[in-house]
């Protein structure tokens, strides 16, 4: 009987095991998509202002098996640019069109679960921003998920079956490895994939620790996969967000260089008018003092 309530334990352990590992995947599809919608966005907004459009970036994201459809879609609803080319010039209508930060929700497209993901593009400023949607696919997860759901349950069936029938010729043998074997599995549904069974016994149950640390191996090696993945555009986020400031600065520099001269000019221009004015006033004195004198002329000529 308790070798059975092992066997439940350790089943339901790894039913725990792969839940937690598939809504991790799950998250992290997520999170990468979230990561390369912020860097395409970047890409055609500082594209924009070189005249440059990053349709080779967007074609290889496009590309990708995981993603169903991208847009570029203008603010009155037009695609501009689209995965396939009958998308292009049709009108979308959705209720993140225009929105001024970036949004997902799930939803369903051509019969298959996604999540839409929609990112604002600020192209031009008092504009309302165009907006990238990218529907993420969870097809090939959810294979993924099933797939590992019908191995597991075999193995756990091939190992149920096993475990009854040497019990039934060697259950004092076998008690306290299983339990130990139990043990190591309930470290590792915690989330420690670096443990691994040291069993020894030189029969099954040692081959079947073996089963077992070779699928933690798998499960860690997936998880590092991930991070190294999620590191890879991690960093490159952070190069592209660099580039985007250096050339920001630059822009800033330049434009004060532009103010700094225009601002020379007009004090020039400046300096140019008070003088001028000064010249004028001048001469309007001078007109005066010789009609003065002149009057004066005319008078004494009069008297004489």
């Amino acid at each position: 009987m308790g070798i059975f309530c092992s066997v439940f334990a350790t089943c339901l352990m790894l039913f725990v095991v792969i839940g937690y590992y598939l809504k991790g995947e799950e998250k992290n599809v997520l999170q990468r998509n979230y990561l390369l919608t912020q860097v395409m966005t970047h890409d055609i907004e500082s594209g924009y202002l070189r005249g440059i459009w990053p349709y080779k970036i967007l074609k290889m994201v496009s590309d990708t098996d995981e993603i169903l459809f991208l847009w570029v879609v203008k603010p009155d609803g037009k695609v501009f640019w689209a995965d396939e080319a009958e998308t292009m010039g049709k009108v979308v209508q959705d209720p993140f069109l225009g929105s001024e930060e970036l949004k997902t929700r799930s939803g369903y497209f051509q019969n298959q679960e996604i999540r839409l993901i929609a990112s604002p593009i600020k192209i031009e400023l008092k504009e309302k921003p165009w907006t990238i949607f990218l529907g993420v696919s969870f097809k090939q997860l959810r294979a993924t998920q099933k797939e590992i759901i019908f191995l597991s349950t075999g193995l756990l069936a091939l190992i149920t079956v096993f475990i009854s029938f040497v019990a039934y010729y060697f259950s004092k043998r076998i008690t306290n490895p299983l339990k130990m074997l139990a043990n190591d599995l309930e470290i590792i549904g915690k989330g420690d994939l670096g443990h691994r069974s040291e069993l020894k016994t030189g029969d099954e149950v040692e081959e079947l620790a073996e089963s077992f640390n070779r699928f933690a191996n798998d499960l860690q090696a997936m998880q590092l996969a991930q991070r190294e993945s999620k590191e890879v555009l991690e960093i490159k986020v952070i190069a592209r967000t660099r580039e985007l400031q250096e050339l920001n600065k630059t822009l800033e520099e330049k434009v004060k260089e532009r103010t700094k001269e225009l601002q020379r000019r007009l004090d020039e221009l400046e300096r140019f008018h008070r003088l001028t004015v000064g010249r004028e006033l001048k001469m309007i004195e001078l007109k005066k003092e010789l009609r003065a004198q002149q009057d004066v002329r005319q008078e004494q000529q009069k008297k004489v």
